[in-house]
Protein backbone atom coordinates (compact mmCIF):
# COMPACT_ATOMS: atom_id res chain seq x y z
CA UNK A 1 0.00 0.00 0.00
CA UNK A 2 1.18 3.31 -0.88
CA UNK A 3 -0.37 6.63 0.74
CA UNK A 4 -0.36 9.78 -1.15
CA UNK A 5 -0.80 13.39 1.47
CA UNK A 6 -1.31 16.11 -0.79
CA UNK A 7 -0.28 19.96 0.70
CA UNK A 8 -1.09 22.75 -0.10
CA UNK A 9 0.70 26.31 0.38
CA UNK A 10 0.17 29.98 -0.23
CA UNK A 11 2.63 32.75 0.18
CA UNK A 12 0.96 36.18 0.98
CA UNK A 13 4.07 38.08 0.69
CA UNK A 14 5.88 36.46 -1.40
CA UNK A 15 8.69 33.73 -0.80
CA UNK A 16 12.47 33.06 -1.59
CA UNK A 17 14.79 29.95 -0.70
CA UNK A 18 18.20 29.52 -1.34
CA UNK A 19 17.79 26.39 -2.48
CA UNK A 20 15.27 24.09 -3.54
CA UNK A 21 11.70 24.16 -1.48
CA UNK A 22 11.23 20.30 -1.32
CA UNK A 23 14.90 19.50 -0.51
CA UNK A 24 14.53 22.29 2.27
CA UNK A 25 11.43 21.07 3.68
CA UNK A 26 12.25 17.46 3.86
CA UNK A 27 15.12 17.85 5.35
CA UNK A 28 13.18 20.05 8.49
CA UNK A 29 10.60 17.35 8.60
CA UNK A 30 13.14 14.54 9.01
CA UNK A 31 14.63 16.68 12.25
CA UNK A 32 11.57 17.44 13.13
CA UNK A 33 10.62 13.64 12.67
CA UNK A 34 13.20 12.42 14.71
CA UNK A 35 12.47 14.85 17.65
CA UNK A 36 9.44 13.45 17.94
CA UNK A 37 10.40 9.81 18.23
CA UNK A 38 13.96 9.28 18.73
CA UNK A 39 14.50 8.73 22.65
CA UNK A 40 18.13 8.68 22.50
CA UNK A 41 18.60 12.18 21.10
CA UNK A 42 22.55 12.41 21.98
CA UNK A 43 23.29 8.88 20.10
CA UNK A 44 24.64 8.56 16.63
CA UNK A 45 21.36 5.91 15.20
CA UNK A 46 24.26 3.25 14.40
CA UNK A 47 25.66 3.51 17.87
CA UNK A 48 22.45 3.11 19.31
CA UNK A 49 21.66 0.08 21.44
CA UNK A 50 17.60 0.84 20.77
CA UNK A 51 17.08 1.22 17.29
CA UNK A 52 15.63 -1.72 16.24
CA UNK A 53 12.81 -0.08 18.40
CA UNK A 54 13.08 3.26 16.95
CA UNK A 55 10.56 4.15 14.87
CA UNK A 56 12.72 7.15 13.16
CA UNK A 57 15.07 4.47 12.49
CA UNK A 58 12.36 2.27 11.03
CA UNK A 59 9.94 5.23 8.92
CA UNK A 60 13.88 6.37 7.52
CA UNK A 61 15.09 3.15 6.07
CA UNK A 62 17.69 2.58 8.99
CA UNK A 63 18.35 6.36 9.04
CA UNK A 64 18.88 5.65 5.20
CA UNK A 65 20.89 3.00 4.53
CA UNK A 66 17.88 1.55 3.28
CA UNK A 67 15.01 2.84 1.61
CA UNK A 68 12.79 5.46 3.46
CA UNK A 69 9.12 5.01 3.82
CA UNK A 70 8.79 8.62 3.64
CA UNK A 71 9.01 9.64 0.11
CA UNK A 72 8.89 13.93 -1.09
CA UNK A 73 8.16 14.88 -5.03
CA UNK A 74 11.37 16.64 -5.67
CA UNK A 75 11.92 18.00 -9.06
CA UNK A 76 15.31 18.47 -10.46
CA UNK A 77 15.30 21.86 -10.76
CA UNK A 78 13.01 23.72 -8.41
CA UNK A 79 12.35 27.53 -8.22
CA UNK A 80 13.18 29.65 -5.32
CA UNK A 81 11.40 32.57 -5.51
CA UNK A 82 7.32 32.93 -5.34
CA UNK A 83 5.61 35.91 -6.06
CA UNK A 84 3.04 37.26 -3.47
CA UNK A 85 0.01 35.02 -3.26
CA UNK A 86 1.20 32.45 -5.45
CA UNK A 87 0.78 28.86 -4.04
CA UNK A 88 2.90 25.88 -3.91
CA UNK A 89 1.92 22.20 -3.45
CA UNK A 90 3.78 19.58 -2.10
CA UNK A 91 3.64 15.83 -2.44
CA UNK A 92 4.82 13.36 -0.11
CA UNK A 93 3.75 9.23 0.03
CA UNK A 94 3.71 6.74 2.61
CA UNK A 95 4.91 2.96 2.06
CA UNK A 96 3.21 0.27 3.88
CA UNK A 97 2.80 0.69 7.24
CA UNK A 98 4.80 3.89 7.51
CA UNK A 99 1.51 5.16 6.55
CA UNK A 100 0.56 5.12 9.95
CA UNK A 101 2.28 8.24 10.52
CA UNK A 102 0.36 10.29 8.05
CA UNK A 103 -0.83 12.91 10.76
CA UNK A 104 2.89 13.51 11.21
CA UNK A 105 2.77 16.01 8.06
CA UNK A 106 -0.34 18.09 9.39
CA UNK A 107 1.61 18.18 12.95
CA UNK A 108 4.78 19.34 11.25
CA UNK A 109 3.29 22.08 9.42
CA UNK A 110 0.98 23.36 12.19
CA UNK A 111 4.68 23.36 14.03
CA UNK A 112 5.61 26.37 12.09
CA UNK A 113 3.65 28.74 13.25
CA UNK A 114 2.82 29.97 9.68
CA UNK A 115 6.24 30.64 8.74
CA UNK A 116 8.97 28.09 7.08
CA UNK A 117 12.75 29.24 6.31
CA UNK A 118 11.75 33.23 7.53
CA UNK A 119 8.74 33.27 4.86
CA UNK A 120 5.04 33.35 5.77
CA UNK A 121 2.19 31.13 4.25
CA UNK A 122 -1.28 29.95 5.11
CA UNK A 123 -1.52 26.13 5.48
CA UNK A 124 -4.43 25.94 2.52
CA UNK A 125 -5.36 22.21 2.98
CA UNK A 126 -3.84 18.87 3.45
CA UNK A 127 -5.49 15.32 2.18
CA UNK A 128 -4.35 12.01 1.58
CA UNK A 129 -5.82 9.00 -0.38
CA UNK A 130 -4.05 5.90 -1.03
CA UNK A 131 -3.05 5.12 -3.94
CA UNK A 132 -5.11 1.92 -5.79
CA UNK A 133 -2.88 -0.78 -7.33
CA UNK A 134 -2.30 -0.55 -10.99
CA UNK A 135 -0.39 -3.12 -12.85
CA UNK A 136 1.28 -2.51 -16.13
CA UNK A 137 0.53 -5.67 -18.22
CA UNK A 138 2.77 -4.89 -21.60
CA UNK A 139 6.37 -4.24 -22.49
CA UNK A 140 7.62 -0.09 -22.58
CA UNK A 141 10.29 1.81 -22.39
CA UNK A 142 10.91 3.84 -19.18
CA UNK A 143 13.36 7.06 -19.21
CA UNK A 144 14.90 7.08 -16.09
CA UNK A 145 15.20 10.94 -15.74
CA UNK A 146 16.70 10.74 -12.44
CA UNK A 147 19.41 8.73 -10.65
CA UNK A 148 18.99 5.12 -9.90
CA UNK A 149 22.11 3.15 -8.18
CA UNK A 150 22.30 0.81 -10.87
CA UNK A 151 21.81 0.60 -14.59
CA UNK A 152 20.64 -2.98 -14.01
CA UNK A 153 16.77 -1.58 -13.24
CA UNK A 154 14.78 -4.92 -12.97
CA UNK A 155 18.03 -5.33 -10.03
CA UNK A 156 17.01 -1.76 -8.36
CA UNK A 157 13.51 -1.96 -8.57
CA UNK A 158 13.56 -5.74 -7.16
CA UNK A 159 15.81 -5.02 -4.38
CA UNK A 160 13.90 -2.01 -3.57
CA UNK A 161 10.50 -4.38 -3.26
CA UNK A 162 12.02 -6.31 -1.29
CA UNK A 163 13.13 -4.15 1.34
CA UNK A 164 9.51 -2.60 1.17
CA UNK A 165 7.95 -6.11 1.77
CA UNK A 166 10.51 -7.21 4.36
CA UNK A 167 10.39 -3.81 6.25
CA UNK A 168 7.26 -1.93 5.96
CA UNK A 169 4.82 -5.38 5.58
CA UNK A 170 3.84 -4.47 2.07
CA UNK A 171 3.10 -6.98 -0.89
CA UNK A 172 4.64 -5.45 -3.84
CA UNK A 173 5.47 -8.31 -6.64
CA UNK A 174 9.07 -8.59 -8.03
CA UNK A 175 10.49 -8.22 -11.82
CA UNK A 176 10.66 -11.66 -13.59
CA UNK A 177 12.55 -10.60 -16.59
CA UNK A 178 15.82 -9.16 -16.27
CA UNK A 179 16.06 -5.63 -17.79
CA UNK A 180 18.89 -2.89 -17.81
CA UNK A 181 19.29 1.10 -18.86
CA UNK A 182 20.50 1.57 -22.74
CA UNK A 183 23.53 3.34 -22.94
CA UNK A 184 23.45 4.31 -19.37
CA UNK A 185 24.57 7.59 -18.27
CA UNK A 186 26.14 8.58 -15.01
CA UNK A 187 25.37 11.29 -12.87
CA UNK A 188 26.15 12.76 -9.40
CA UNK A 189 23.96 15.35 -7.59
CA UNK A 190 25.83 17.82 -4.66
CA UNK A 191 26.14 16.17 -1.37
CA UNK A 192 22.95 16.07 1.03
CA UNK A 193 23.81 16.50 4.50
CA UNK A 194 20.61 15.28 7.00
CA UNK A 195 20.93 15.63 10.99
CA UNK A 196 22.11 12.12 11.08
CA UNK A 197 23.54 11.53 8.13
CA UNK A 198 25.68 12.40 4.59
CA UNK A 199 23.95 11.48 1.50
CA UNK A 200 26.05 10.99 -1.86
CA UNK A 201 23.59 10.46 -4.80
CA UNK A 202 25.45 8.91 -7.52
CA UNK A 203 24.01 6.46 -10.22
CA UNK A 204 22.65 6.65 -13.80
CA UNK A 205 20.21 7.97 -15.95
CA UNK A 206 18.89 6.63 -19.39
CA UNK A 207 16.08 4.65 -21.14
CA UNK A 208 15.41 0.77 -20.31
CA UNK A 209 13.37 -1.93 -21.88
CA UNK A 210 10.43 -2.59 -19.12
CA UNK A 211 8.85 -5.90 -18.94
CA UNK A 212 4.91 -6.68 -18.35
CA UNK A 213 3.54 -6.91 -14.64
CA UNK A 214 5.41 -3.53 -13.20
CA UNK A 215 3.46 -1.62 -10.53
CA UNK A 216 2.46 2.06 -11.51
CA UNK A 217 2.29 2.81 -7.73
CA UNK A 218 6.77 2.37 -7.50
CA UNK A 219 6.88 4.06 -10.78
CA UNK A 220 4.79 7.27 -9.09
CA UNK A 221 7.01 7.28 -6.64
CA UNK A 222 10.24 6.89 -8.08
CA UNK A 223 12.56 3.60 -8.39
CA UNK A 224 15.55 3.08 -6.54
CA UNK A 225 17.81 4.08 -2.94
CA UNK A 226 17.24 7.68 -3.87
CA UNK A 227 13.54 8.02 -4.49
CA UNK A 228 13.09 9.54 -1.36
CA UNK A 229 14.77 13.11 -2.99
CA UNK A 230 13.40 12.46 -6.17
CA UNK A 231 15.56 10.04 -7.44
CA UNK A 232 14.57 6.96 -9.93
CA UNK A 233 11.52 9.32 -11.58
CA UNK A 234 10.37 7.48 -14.95
CA UNK A 235 8.82 9.21 -17.98
CA UNK A 236 6.93 6.41 -19.52
CA UNK A 237 7.52 6.38 -23.72
CA UNK A 238 4.83 3.45 -24.74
Amino acid sequence: MIKHTHVILTFPLGAQFHDGFSMLLYKKLVHYIKDLMCFNISCKCNDCEHHSQCRYYHVFGENFAGYPGIIIKNDLFEKKIYRKGEQRVIDFYFVGDVGLYVDYIEIFFNSLNQKIFGNFFYLNSISTKVIQPSIINHNFVANFSTPIETYETSECYNRMVQYYNQKYNSRFMLMNEVSQIINPKKVEWPILHFATRTVYVKGYIGKSCMQPNVDQRLLTIGIGKYNYIGGGQVESED
